[in-house]
């Protein structure tokens, strides 16, 4: 059984990218520790754009995915808004964190029911060791 298709949670995944990338490109240097809110403006945008993948194409690890690009979101925006304007920073995080919320706990539980709860956890794959050829005992190789 595949899972199935969420190609409106692979849309906003995919905006989510392009306005990170536009964060990424239009920072100003003179902003402080802008090379940290790039870093994390990078980061998110290449999760948003795996995310994205697989939530447009039935990829049975799209759960795992969304999950990842959650949770960077969240610390992505605890650190840079801590280190930009300290306790207050953490504030606006927390702010933006619990708005962000009520969009991304949905998506999550929806893709978690669509991929993981109907199709069971996806196999890991394992590497296949390659046959090696052992000399018998006595003959040297």
């Amino acid at each position: 059984m595949k899972p199935e298709r969420f190609p409106f949670s692979g849309m906003f995944a995919a905006f989510f990218a392009l306005l990170m990338t536009l964060v990424l490109v239009t920072l100003p240097a003179e902003v402080p520790l802008s090379s940290v809110a790039r870093g994390a403006a990078g980061v998110l945008a290449a999760l948003s754009i795996v995310a994205a993948e697989a939530l447009w194409r039935p990829r049975p690890w799209a759960y795992r995915a969304s999950a990842a690009l959650a949770l960077a979101n969240i610390l992505s925006a605890l650190v840079v808004c801590t280190l930009m304007m300290g306790v207050n920073g953490l504030g606006l995080a927390c702010g933006y964190i619990f708005f962000s919320s009520v969009v991304v706990v949905p998506i999550l539980a929806a893709v978690y029911q669509g991929t993981i709860a109907s199709t069971g956890v996806p196999p890991r794959p394992r590497p296949v060791p390659a046959p090696v050829a052992v000399p018998a005992p006595g003959v040297a190789p």
